[in-house]
């Protein structure tokens, strides 16, 4: 195998969503923006808990921030009834570009349970500990009608454009993503909040390719979109997830996890579901899942029985070729939610994610691995707008036009790869109902490790470029989840 490191991708040349230039205010405009906000608020304590500012009356939001244009990619959500606006802004006095998030009061999502839990939320996600990975909310606003939500600007585009334009990646440069995926994931779960919308979309690069410090940061991922978020401390009644005798769906379909779509709570099991989807599209260029045909609730659940009687196709190329990463993604896409990582700090520990650790015991140390090179042309000929998004899910999102591949085989996949046992691995230990790994055809060939999870317990970013126009319901399951 060849010495040489394979070069960094390149990038989309003008990133997704990003607004003209912003006017420059003059120097009499800052200062009166200035003067309105001493006036208004209280000058923040550093180390104070930070809490929603209260516009006065006869104040608006433009008065503490220079607005720029809508965002591209919310050009349409003023015709829709329950979308929000995305604007740039710059922030005063230093003029730091901003993003915010407009959202009526009466377009409140209803997954989030009403204005009250949702201002609960946007304080509690105000105060969030900095995550390199976690965009950061920097200031919320409440007026009489709408909340703004100021948030840092990230330079890059989303991962989905980058996943759409590349055609080899090298696999330090997957391990760097995903392990990027899973921390920031990891820093919600274990702060008792679910996201419910891991997707492409949803995560976006912090700079472009000439703004990045060094070569590393050129793939800095940041997690986006709170809206869809849980905090796990709240009762679900008080959530009004269930609503004459069904759950409210809340996510994408083609990244819903089994269990939700039969009527089941989320998790961060759940969530893992969805990293497991990202991981396979971005190791193969496709979905696990025939995401086509994922267009509402029904359809979804009865694309996922169907997937799990043939089983997902875990030997399209490259996989593999690398096969801890194979066994990563056979892990996070299990049917079944008590066999699959519980958390993203079980996926963490994975030996394919660790540091320093080669792909497989055979190669040599000193070579370097070549990029994983997906076997088909990632989403192919497919536009900026027939993206492929999963179908609507909590969000509206466009149907693909492109048929996708997909090609599971029966009793294809051989067992999964047992995980190292070292001191950087945790043991096993039944904490849940004992259960193996299931591959295509539902067969559990002989010699796979027990799947039991650890006993590893969940401790008590950031704007979307749409919410769906419903939230449409799933019946709840009568019973737990129990093998097809």
């Amino acid at each position: 195998m060849s010495s040489r490191v394979a070069p960094m991708p390149d990038y989309p040349t003008a990133p997704s969503g990003v607004a003209p230039e912003l006017p420059i205010p003059s120097t009499e405009q800052v200062e009166a923006a200035k003067e309105m906000r001493r006036s208004s608020f209280t000058t923040p304590v550093e180390g104070q808990r930070k809490t929603i500012q209260k516009l006065p009356a006869d104040a608006k939001f433009e008065d503490f921030y220079f607005m720029g244009q809508t965002l591209e990619i919310c050009q349409q959500a003023a015709q829709s009834s329950t979308r929000p606006i995305l604007k740039e802004c710059l922030e005063v006095p230093d003029l730091q570009p901003r993003i915010v998030k407009v959202i009526p009061k009466s377009k409140v999502p209803a997954s989030a349970g009403g204005v009250d839990l949702w201002r609960k939320l946007c304080e509690r996600l105000l105060n969030l500990e900095e995550h390199t990975n976690i965009m950061k909310l920097l200031e919320v606003f409440e007026s009489a009608e709408s909340f703004f939500l100021v948030a840092e600007k990230l330079e890059g585009g989303e991962l989905f454009d980058f996943l759409l334009t590349q055609k080899a990646v090298p696999e330090e440069t997957c391990k760097f993503i995903m392990r990027q995926i899973i921390a920031s994931v990891n820093h919600l779960h274990a702060r008792g909040i679910l996201h419910r919308d891991v997707k492409p979309e949803n995560l976006m690069f912090r700079y472009t390719p000439t703004s990045a410090p060094n070569s590393q940061a050129a793939h800095e991922l940041a997690l986006i979109d709170f809206d869809t978020c849980k905090m796990l401390d709240v009762p679900a009644e008080e959530y009004g997830e269930v609503v004459n005798g069904k759950r409210r769906l809340v996510g994408t379909y083609g990244y819903l996890a089994p269990e939700v779509l039969r009527g089941g709570e989320y998790s961060a099991s759940s969530d893992m579901w969805s990293v497991g989807v990202i991981l396979y599209i971005l190791m193969t260029g496709i979905p696990p899942l025939p995401m086509e045909n994922m267009n509402s609730a029904k359809e979804s659940a009865e694309v996922h029985k169907s997937m799990e009687k043939l089983g997902i196709d875990f030997d399209c190329p490259p996989l593999p070729s690398f096969p801890k990463a194979r066994d990563l993604c056979v892990r996070l896409l299990q049917f079944d939610p008590r066999v699959r990582l519980a958390n993203a700090r079980e996926a963490l520990a994975h030996p394919w994610l660790i540091p320093g650790k080669s792909r497989s015991s055979h190669h040599s140390s000193s070579a370097q691995p070549a990029p994983v090179q997906p076997s088909q042309p990632r989403f192919p000929e497919w536009e900026r707008d027939g993206k492929l998004n999963g179908g609507p899910g909590g969000h509206q999102e466009n149907t693909p036009t492109t048929h996708i591949p997909q090609t599971p085989v029966e009793g294809k996949t051989p067992g999964a790869t047992p995980w190292a046992r070292d001191k950087n691995f945790p043991d096993d230990t039944a904490s849940k109902t004992p259960s193996t790994l299931k591959v295509p055809g539902g067969k559990t060939p002989a010699g796979s490790p027990s799947a039991s999870p650890s006993n590893a317990q969940i401790a008590m970013g950031n704007f979307t470029q749409s919410r769906g126009d419903s939230e449409p319901l799933t019946p709840i399951t009568p019973a737990p989840w129990r093998p097809s």
